[in-house]
C-alpha cells in the first residue's frame, strides 16, 4: 500500500522538475549593424528578432560587445575592451580592420530553473574601414566680394570633423566654432583664411583665398549739361568790331576821292 503511495508522488516531483525547465531565448534573424566604418563615424546595432518558450519578449534582456578583426571572415578577432553598449564610434585603432557586434539576449528564467543566455554574431561584420579618414574641405576655397560688403561662409568638410581652427581672420570678423566664418570686406586686396580640420584619424588644412575689389562707379543717367563760355568779352570785342568797321568805311571814301581828283 506505501508503494502505491510513493509511487505517484515521485511522479508529481518529475512533473515538477519538468514544468521547472528553461528554454533559453532563440534567435530567428541576427543582429545587424547600421553607419559605414569610417574613423569617426557612428555605428548603430539591431537586436535582430529573438523569441522565448517561457519569457514574454519584451521581457528579454540585452547585452553588446563589440569585436575587431583583421579582415571580415574573422581573423585575429578580438573584444574590444569597453566597448559594451548598442553603439559604437569607429576610432583610429579600427582603421582598416573589420568590425562586428555580438548580442547576449537573456531570459527571466522560469520557476526555479536559471536564466539562459544566447549569443548572437552580426550578419557578416562590417568590412575594413577607410584608412584615409582625415576630414577634407570639400567647399569652395575661393571667393569675391566688394569692399563694404557683408560677407559668410560655411565650411563644407568630409569624414565629420570633430572641431574647426580658422586663423589669420582679417580685423573684427567671427567664426562659430562649426565652419561659419563671416564679416565685413576689408579694403581692396587678397586675404587668405587658413582652415584646420581636426578628427580621430588626423587633421588637414585649407587655405581660403577671397579677393575683394572697390564698388564700380554707377554712370548718372541724368548729367547735368555744362556751360559753353565765349573766348573774347561783350565789351572788347564789341568795341574791335566797331574799329575794324570805321578802318573799312575811311578806307573806302579815300579810295573815292583819288578817282575823283584824278578825273
Amino acid at each position: 500500500m506505501r508503494s502505491f503511495i510513493i509511487l505517484p508522488l515521485l511522479l508529481c516531483a518529475v512533473g515538477l522538475l519538468a514544468l521547472d525547465t528553461n528554454n533559453p531565448p532563440v534567435c530567428q534573424d541576427n543582429p545587424g549593424l547600421q553607419g559605414t566604418n569610417v574613423v569617426g563615424q557612428v555605428l548603430t546595432s539591431t537586436v535582430g528578432t529573438w523569441t522565448d518558450a517561457e519569457t514574454p519578449v519584451s521581457s528579454l534582456t540585452f547585452a553588446y560587445q563589440w569585436w575587431r578583426a583583421d579582415n571580415n571572415a574573422g581573423l585575429n578577432a578580438a573584444a574590444i575592451p569597453g566597448a559594451t553598449g548598442s553603439t559604437y564610434t569607429v576610432s583610429a585603432a579600427d582603421s582598416g580592420k573589420a568590425l562586428r557586434l555580438e548580442v547576449l539576449c537573456t531570459d527571466t528564467g522560469y520557476g526555479t530553473a536559471p536564466p539562459a543566455t544566447t549569443t548572437a554574431f552580426t550578419r557578416g561584420g562590417v568590412a575594413a574601414g577607410d584608412t584615409a579618414a582625415v576630414p577634407l574641405v570639400t567647399s569652395s576655397l575661393t571667393a569675391t566680394g566688394v569692399v563694404g560688403d557683408a560677407f559668410s561662409y560655411q565650411v563644407v568638410a568630409s569624414n565629420s570633423p570633430l572641431n574647426y581652427v580658422i586663423v589669420n581672420l582679417p580685423a573684427g570678423w567671427t567664426t562659430n566654432g562649426t565652419g561659419g566664418i563671416s564679416g565685413i570686406l576689408p579694403a581692396a586686396g587678397m586675404y587668405g583664411i587658413t582652415i584646420v580640420l581636426n578628427n580621430v584619424a588626423g587633421s588637414s588644412s585649407a587655405v581660403l583665398s577671397i579677393t575683394t575689389h572697390d564698388p564700380v562707379p554707377t554712370p548718372n543717367p541724368n548729367p547735368t549739361p555744362t556751360p559753353v563760355t565765349s573766348s573774347s568779352s561783350s565789351g572788347g570785342g564789341g568795341g574791335c568790331n566797331a574799329g575794324a568797321g570805321a578802318g573799312l568805311l575811311l578806307g573806302l571814301l579815300s579810295f573815292a576821292g583819288f578817282r575823283r581828283r584824278r578825273e
